[in-house]
């Protein structure tokens, strides 16, 4: 499995905690959601958050995200928990697991 497949499955993994399982639709329910993953693909700090694949950063985010100097893995990881539990609409303590996780796994 590459970088980029698990930190896709982290994001991901992080996110749908605390979704309802009635909010859950059919691209939910795939084992990873989004884009396809490409064998080899790595995650490095300088990696823009709009190459990660999947839907977790929708472009109303990533406007968000770059609204607050916040544009590679690196940023994020490094940005206040308050700031990208409020952009990614999640429980800070879930931005923490979720930025831990990309901090693990980063190159």
């Amino acid at each position: 499995m590459t970088f980029r497949t698990s930190l896709a499955i982290a994001i991901v993994t992080v996110l749908a905690v605390g979704a309802s399982p009635d909010a859950l639709t059919a691209q939910d329910n795939k084992a990873i959601p989004g884009d396809t993953f490409i064998p080899g693909d790595t995650f490095t700090p300088d990696t823009a958050l709009r190459e990660i694949p999947g839907d977790t950063f929708t472009p109303t985010r990533l406007r968000a995200f770059a609204g607050q100097d916040i544009v590679t893995i690196g940023d994020l990881v490094s940005a206040d928990l308050e700031l990208v539990g409020r952009i990614l609409e999640i429980d800070p303590q879930r931005a923490r697991r979720m930025q831990q996780e990309l901090r693990e796994n980063m190159r």
